[in-house]
């Protein structure tokens, strides 16, 4: 019973402090520590500071983000190529017991990528009926443009380059029963979940960066483009990316500071935060889909598709119910961020990752999103080195 007595207590102080620092307004509108983020990074955005503390509204900021629009196709689109972080067992050393296996981490892996890299910046355009020759020139001018598409791929074969990247779940034109069926015959290979190999066409959709990972660590007879759109790309609004490194600053000075582990846990929650207010799913806007209250879709909310009953998400959605949820999204005078920076966000940290796979070959064993586990450190100083002299510069 006093456990509990302690909990009581323990809340309600917090809130007495939270009330104390904040007011009850702001609290009652921001739950959560994404919220929170997202209130100071609004505010970031839309108004600035002068010498005297006074707030101007920012009309540029403002007017570059209502430039930012989707249209629901975009939204489908995107959503099928939205990955998240990379966690894989090399399949040569499964079951196996190491000695002096190292560990070495990406240091915010999120964040130093929303620093370093270009995204999106423009409306994305579709190209129809594009040519082989037209994809290569977008798909290699990636300093300047940003692709994102659907693509069929015939007889996908891993290199075997230390792990195999593309996940069987992300292929959306199989069954489960195909699966299940190839797999006993032999034409598919699955690898805990990855595709080791596939003698069947296969659909994924995806970015540039995600296409030249997946060219590192496949082969495949034959390619075609299904969709394609494109847009141009800069680096993130320089108000974004004060924010974050705001709250970069934040955590590193609590980090190993003895007395402060709560400040330095708090202030790493809200540094990753940013991400995830990035890839929030847009069907949390459709008050029909979604209940804001208990954050969880409405559990009655089913549909037919292809003749199933099914869950509804931005795949099964109708399209005019989409094309309202993606209006309001465009034309919401609160919205600061863009879809597309989250979806490019994780892709461009697997990158980093999987480049330290590659960088490995049979010494690596395991990797969780941004680290990597592996022996005979000394043989690939070399490559941390030179990424580490890459990324700050």
């Amino acid at each position: 019973m006093s456990y509990c007595i302690n909990d009581v207590i323990i809340l309600n102080n917090f809130m007495q402090e939270e009330i104390e620092n904040y007011g009850m307004a702001y609290i009652l509108d921001n739950l959560t520590k994404t919220s929170k983020v997202r209130y100071d990074m609004k505010l970031n955005c839309f108004f600035d500071e002068d010498e005297m503390g006074s707030l101007s509204v920012n009309k540029e900021n403002r007017k570059f983000i209502r430039s930012l629009k989707l249209t629901g196709d975009d939204y489908r689109l995107l959503r099928r190529a939205y990955t998240g972080g990379f966690t894989h067992a090399n399949s040569i050393h499964v079951n196996k017991v190491f000695q002096k296996v190292h560990s070495v981490d990406f240091t915010s892996s999120y964040p130093a990528v929303l620093l370093a890299e270009k995204y999106l910046s423009s409306p994305l355009k579709e190209l129809k009926n594009i040519t082989q020759e037209q994809f290569y020139y977008y798909i290699n001018k990636d300093d300047d443009f940003d692709c994102f598409f659907d693509v069929e791929f015939d007889k996908l074969v891993s290199k075997g380059q230390g792990d195999d990247i593309v996940s069987i779940s992300k292929v959306w034109n199989i069954t489960e029963k195909q699966k299940r069926e190839w797999i006993d015959d032999g034409t598919l290979i699955d690898n805990n979940g990855r595709i080791k190999q596939i003698l069947h066409p296969v659909r994924l959709s995806m970015n540039t960066i995600d296409f030249k990972c997946l060219c590192q660590f496949y082969l495949f007879s034959e390619m075609k483009i299904l969709k394609f759109k494109y847009g141009t790309k800069s680096y993130l609004p320089k108000w974004f990316i004060e924010g974050v490194l705001y709250y970069y600053k934040l955590k590193t000075i609590y980090k190993n500071v003895k007395g402060k582990e709560v400040e330095y846990q708090a202030a790493k929650e809200k540094l990753n935060s940013i991400y995830g207010m990035l890839v929030e799913d847009l069907l949390h806007m459709d008050g029909e889909t979604y209940d804001k209250i208990l954050n969880e879709y409405k559990e009655e909310e089913k549909i037919e598709f292809n003749g199933k009953q099914v869950k509804i998400n931005s795949q099964t959605i109708d399209d005019t119910r989409l094309d309202k949820i993606i209006s309001k999204y465009n034309n919401s005078r609160n919205r600061f961020t863009f879809f597309c920076w989250g979806v490019e966000c994780t892709s461009y940290a697997r990158r980093n990752l999987q480049r330290g796979i590659l960088a490995l070959g049979s010494h690596y064993i395991y990797c969780d999103t941004d680290s990597l586990k592996f022996i005979c450190y000394k043989e690939h100083k070399e490559f941390f080195d030179s990424y580490n002299k890459e990324i700050t510069e």
